[in-house]
């Protein structure tokens, strides 16, 4: 077995035990550098109009979507289903849609393969949405039809550099100084801001973050009594990105729990 020994032993009641040796090359350590990703402001000047049809079953998903596709200049809509994606498709004829694949009435797949049929649908870019990141996943969502396939959690920046690339859009991004004097919501502001809401809706926010339901969270943090920006996105990042794992540490950290 790859130029190594294989051995096994066996006591009668007990079971057996397998080792093996292989030989295997030293190999240099290599260095990796990750390059940040740059934060997209919007659309650059001079631009045609690009429109992006949002396609999920909850409508808190959708609602992230939407908002962060206008907030950057995109024109958008939505749909909640399969069957509404392809009325709507073919009626507003979208250059891109973000389909997520499991809904009721008409799933992603079935709507990507009527799409994708139709003489008029066969250049239209389809980027899946899903939970799953199995590879025999991604080989059924790229046999229907789709052009890409993100599971989720995944980034905003990385959405929307998969977006740029298929539109081929030109975007303007944050530069460093901006960046520098932007205000950053670190750990200890977001638990003194935190600290300062209702107990009661901090309890609600507690209770969904465990059960991980990321519906009823971000429908509570776009229902929050308070303009705190800051701390509401900071939130909804984690939300999003099912990082309910933080938001808990954060509640425990205050004394809430």
């Amino acid at each position: 077995m790859m130029g190594g020994e294989i051995k096994v032993k066996s006591t009668f009641g007990k079971g057996s035990k397998f080792s093996f040796d292989i030989l295997v090359e030293k190999v240099e350590t290599v260095e990796t550098k990750t390059i940040p990703s740059r934060q997209v402001i919007s659309l650059a000047l001079n631009q045609p109009e690009y429109r992006i049809l949002v396609v999920d079953d909850h409508w808190e998903s959708r609602h992230l979507l939407l908002e962060l596709f206008s907030n950057i200049g995109f024109v958008v809509q939505s749909a909640e289903n399969g069957r509404e994606a392809i009325n709507t498709w073919s009626i507003w004829k979208p250059h891109l849609i973000c389909m997520d694949m499991q809904m009721p009435i008409m799933d992603g797949y079935e709507a990507t393969k009527q799409i994708k049929s139709h003489p008029q649908g066969k250049n239209i870019i389809i980027i899946a949405l899903t939970a799953s990141a199995f590879t025999a996943t991604r080989t059924i969502v790229l046999e229907a039809g789709c052009d890409d396939f993100i599971s989720k959690p995944f980034s905003q920046d990385f959405l929307l550099e998969k977006v740029g690339q298929y539109l081929g859009v030109n975007y303007i991004f944050a530069s460093e100084q901006e960046n520098i004097h932007k205000p950053v919501a670190t750990e200890l502001n977001l638990r003194e801001e935190l600290s300062k809401m209702p107990l009661s809706w901090i309890n609600e926010i507690y209770q969904a973050s465990c059960e991980g339901d990321d519906d009823r969270l971000l429908k509570l943090l776009n229902q929050a009594p308070t303009k705190n920006d800051a701390l509401l996105n900071a939130l909804k990042n984690l939300a999003v990105n099912f990082r309910f794992d933080k938001i808990i540490e954060l509640i425990h950290k205050i004394g809430n729990r």
